[in-house]
């Protein structure tokens, strides 16, 4: 009998149901086969390319576009996800294709792992909290004591009113920030 056939089978109490709900996505998320597991996956996005797709920038950044969407998908996931050490032979191999991709782009193994750690660190940051649900008053009554934060708040929700806009455009910098920084270091070490 799975968690989901146990929800089923309860009376119509809402607490006992959500946390059936709740169980399910964690088993979903942390059992051996998806231990870890992110985005290229095909199980969690199929849309996305591998991590070997060429050129590399291309690939990891769909790899984390993916990753993204799986903890945006799960959120609760990523507490149980972080207190977990990376061991099952999926997400041991997929560290190791991110990592040979960063090493095959140029990295020496350390900058690779540096890279990665960033990854991780932009990918599970933004999915763990929004940056504009942290301002839950209209950007204007921010004004008075606040002027640049209302006017940067004004300007973002002009160029897309959307709640989730500025979240998905600032993750989207951070990625463009990480890979295109580290695109130029490799250039310039290849120059030298």
């Amino acid at each position: 009998m799975s968690v989901h056939d146990v929800a089923r089978a309860l009376p119509a109490v809402p607490a006992l149901r959500a946390l059936c709900r709740s169980t399910a996505m964690a088993e979903e998320v942390l059992t051996t086969d998806a231990d870890r597991r992110h985005g290229f996956n095909s199980r969690w996005s199929e849309t996305e390319a591998p991590l070997h797709h060429t050129p590399w920038p291309e690939g990891i950044a769909a790899y984390a576009r993916g990753y993204r969407r799986v903890f945006q998908r799960h959120p609760n996931a990523i507490a149980l996800v972080a207190r977990r050490g990376v061991r099952t032979e999926g997400a041991l191999q997929e560290y190791d294709t991110l990592l040979g991709t960063l090493i095959g782009a140029g990295c020496d193994p350390a900058l690779a792992a540096e890279t990665a750690a960033a990854l991780d660190f932009l990918v599970i940051g933004s999915a763990l909290e929004t940056y504009t649900a942290g301002f839950t008053r209209p950007p204007a009554a921010y004004r008075p004591a606040y002027p640049a934060l209302a006017d940067s708040l004004e300007a973002a929700a002009r160029i897309d009113p959307a709640p989730t806009a500025l979240d998905d455009r600032g993750f989207e910098f951070g990625l463009r920030m990480i890979l295109g920084g580290l695109a130029q270091q490799l250039d310039a070490a290849r120059n030298d």
